[in-house]
């Protein structure tokens, strides 16, 4: 089972530096690499869901592939937040952001709430039989089998074949134990410059999304403005060809009115 924060993940702007996120998936793809059962996608009842947060699904689908988010759970923590304000969780769900609707639908509504502070035994146990429900239902749905993909397969094929070098050159002792950190770094090596290449491509189309977004945003603005703009002149026209009519009216009308001995005060 896989977790993960999407407030620091591919936020190379946030504190954690870009290094710091290749390791981090790095580990997660070293301890799955076998498949995975379960991805927890953390957010917070305490924060407002953002579009920069929901981007963190694209981007992991892009990293590990489409039908990763057929085993996700959206596990919301800050429960005792929500009790403290008198809303249920069904409130909060049926009042979040269309970010956060759009992760849940896309998630097929697969949700967990924790409450942090809470002391009770009882509490703890029936949240982690929750979490535990979803998972088997999430293992049910898909037969049972692990999610794994190209880059989770590679990972296990270079483990197997460094794991095979390794036992067939050292006898157990002192020359094996440093054999097992030379091809342990060897794997975490070989690790690290799939993620980098795989990272670089995601965060290269999730930038192009978002430049194409930024650009369709810009167009939508220019596009109100301009309209905007033309209705004000429009109005402008308008209140002048109705001065102007007014003004030759008047005129007429006194030219009439003269000529029979009248005249407009």
């Amino acid at each position: 089972m896989v977790g993960m924060n999407p407030q620091s993940l591919f936020d190379t702007n946030s504190t954690n530096s870009k290094e710091f996120i290749q390791n981090q998936i790095v580990k997660c793809i070293d301890l799955a690499k076998g498949g995975v059962h379960g991805v927890l996608y953390v957010a917070s009842v305490k924060n407002r869901f953002t579009a920069e947060e929901a981007a963190v699904l694209d981007s992991l689908q892009l990293l590990f592939g489409p039908d990763i988010i057929n085993y996700m759970v959206v596990v919301f923590t800050g429960g005792d937040e929500l009790v403290n304000d008198g809303v249920t969780f069904q409130d909060y769900l049926n009042d979040c952001t269309p970010q956060l609707e759009d992760v849940l639908r896309r998630c097929s509504m697969r949700t967990v709430l924790f409450d942090n502070k809470t002391t009770s035994q009882t509490m703890k146990e029936k949240q982690t039989t929750e979490l535990i429900k979803q998972i088997e239902n999430i293992m049910a749905k898909n037969g049972g089998k692990p999610y794994s993909n190209e880059l989770l397969r590679q990972a296990q094929e270079n483990s197997e074949k460094i794991l095979g070098r390794q036992t067939s050159r050292a006898e157990p002792g002192r020359a094996y134990e440093e054999e097992v950190e030379r091809v342990t770094a060897e794997h975490i090596k070989q690790l690290n410059a799939m993620v980098e290449e795989k990272m670089q491509a995601t965060i290269k189309t999730y930038e192009e999304k978002l430049a194409h977004e930024q650009a369709a945003r810009r167009k939508a603005e220019k596009t109100t403005e301009d309209t905007l703009q033309l209705s004000k002149e429009l109005q402008k026209t308008q209140n002048k060809s109705e001065n102007s009519c007014l003004h030759k009216f008047r005129n007429y009308a006194s030219e009439k009115l003269a000529s029979m001995g009248c005249t407009i005060m």
